[in-house]
């Protein structure tokens, strides 16, 4: 029984061959298909009422007839979600082109975490059942079919993390480029994905490597760093900010300054401490802020993507270069107010990392497709151990958004035990492999980081942060589990082997 377990928590190389022609893996398939059919009846479509106005997307006049000079000049976001919208915004049908996009990433999504799991050690029928329990649940369709970045990111960090796995598992050098070209796809895409990321994930690649394939592995990896470093070397060519966005200042400023009490911040402006701009309030049109902070330096590129104020349809264009200097400043005020007034960046931290917990589907640009889901959200949100779920409509008024009662207090238990397992089976060797030790960690590790960064950086929005690692959590609690019915099941065998010994001994 031990020589079992063993061998089903950590898949032999014969095991992790037949994992790639799992017979189960086209029942997954086919069965996030029919997730997405049944969600199409109810009425859920790709939302693209927000593509005209978002700050995170070009002008859609430029998307369309400008694409590859209005994404390689802009300073605020990574360039690839823009180029994905120019591809759809010029077919002929774009509501039809990002509901086949979608359709093609939830396939990727789900089928690689079915895939996860099984070189996690879940059996099939667990990893299967698991899965599509994640394809029916209203978080995965809503944000399939909202037009933005948290879904594609999330697919790519676990098709990552499969071929992290496999990397690991089988010294492969195809496999590491796979895997960090993948993650630099990431950080080509959300700016919360810091190249420092990238790295860590390779220091945990080749902590848990074979010593006589780290070289090989750590050159496979050299392209996805590469190219991950391409953005801000653009931007320190360009602007002379080594960034991936220029907002980061404005994000801090969010929570150290705009949440302190408006005469706190006034006093600090009569005393000369804060700029004008704290009165004003981070991600505020072009227009509110002083003339002499709108101004663009005279040897900047000439290209409407940083000089126009407004998009073509009227729209604030927070691409502007003038938000450059904007942001550096912010950023000076923020570190004004935490040396004089750091209980305020301290509440708004503790705030944004209770954010984070609330469910992913509880965020206001979802809320035209959950009205057609009925009370399913409500159900999840239920079996997520989320107090709000069944409250009345005054109840939950009274509470307010930022409450307790909004956390999802069983998921964050159960990724918390899952966690603690994770972390002790990557320091205390067990029946796991090197391969698994190796993506557990990758998978804590990676979720910790944005909750973590996700927090000092962003106060309201942060459980919509959490679906970009929501995969990677459901992977670690449900690898979890499966070793922990696992363990049961083995010392129910044990208690009962001395009864069937009994039995047998009086059969003769």
């Amino acid at each position: 029984m031990r020589a079992l377990a063993r061998d089903l928590a950590a898949p032999s190389a014969h095991a992790q061959a037949r994992l790639a022609r799992d017979r189960v893996l086209p029942f997954v398939l086919v069965g996030t298909l029919l997730s997405r059919l049944l969600y199409h009846a109810l009425g859920v479509r790709p939302d693209l009422s927000t593509l005209p106005y978002f700050w995170q997307f070009l002008d859609p006049e430029l998307l369309e007839h400008d694409l590859w000079r209005s994404v390689f000049y802009d300073h605020a976001q990574p360039p690839l979600y823009n180029l994905f919208l120019g591809a759809h915004v010029r077919a002929d049908d774009p509501a039809l082109a990002f509901l086949l996009s979608g359709l093609a990433l939830a396939l990727l999504l789900h089928g690689g975490l079915y895939a996860l799991l099984r070189r996690l050690g879940t059996r099939r029928f667990g990893a299967a059942t698991a899965t599509l329990l994640f394809a029916f649940s209203p978080a995965s369709i809503l944000y399939e079919r909202w037009v933005f970045y948290s879904f594609p990111v999330a697919a790519l960090l676990v098709l990552g993390a499969l071929f992290a796995h496999r990397a690991v598992a089988r010294g492969s050098a195809r496999a590491a480029a796979l895997a960090f070209v993948l993650f630099a796809l990431v950080t080509l895409v959300r700016s919360l994905f810091h190249p420092l990321w990238l790295l860590a994930v390779l220091v945990t690649v080749l902590a848990f490597a074979r010593p006589s394939r780290r070289r090989a592995l750590l050159w496979a990896a050299l392209p996805g760093l590469l190219l991950a470093a391409s953005v801000p070397a653009k931007n320190l060519a360009l602007y002379g900010r080594p960034t991936a966005s220029s907002w980061l200042g404005m994000s801090v400023a969010k929570l150290a300054v705009a949440e302190a009490p408006g005469p706190v911040r006034r006093a600090k402006v009569r005393e000369g401490a804060l700029s004008r701009l704290s009165l004003v309030g981070p991600f505020a049109e072009l227009r509110r802020y002083p003339s002499a902070w709108r101004a663009v330096p005279a040897d900047w590129p000439e290209h409407p993507v940083i000089r126009a104020p407004y998009k073509s349809n009227g729209h604030p264009n927070y691409h502007h270069a003038a938000y450059v200097r904007i942001a550096e400043r912010f950023m000076a005020d923020a570190r004004v107010m935490l040396e004089d007034h750091p209980e305020v960046y301290g509440e708004s931290v503790r705030k944004a990392a209770e954010i984070f917990w609330k469910p992913t589907t509880d965020y206001a640009f979802l809320a035209p497709n959950r009205a057609h889901l009925g009370p399913l959200p409500r159900i999840y949100d239920a079996l997520w151990g989320v107090p709000y779920a069944f409250a009345g409509d005054e109840t939950r008024a009274a509470w307010g958004p930022r409450s307790w009662p909004h956390v999802a207090w069983g998921w964050l238990a159960l990724v918390l035990l899952a966690a603690l397992w994770a972390l002790w089976r990557t320091f205390v060797p067990g029946p796991e492999s090197r391969a698994t030790r190796a993506t557990l960690t990758l998978l804590g590790g990676t979720a910790l980081y944005v909750w973590l960064v996700s927090s000092v950086v962003e106060i309201g929005e942060n459980n919509r942060f959490r679906f970009l690692v929501e995969p990677l959590l459901f992977a670690l609690v449900v690898a979890a589990s499966s070793r922990a019915l696992r363990a049961l099941g083995r010392l129910r065998w044990r208690a009962l082997r001395p009864s069937a010994a009994d039995d047998a001994r009086a059969a003769l």
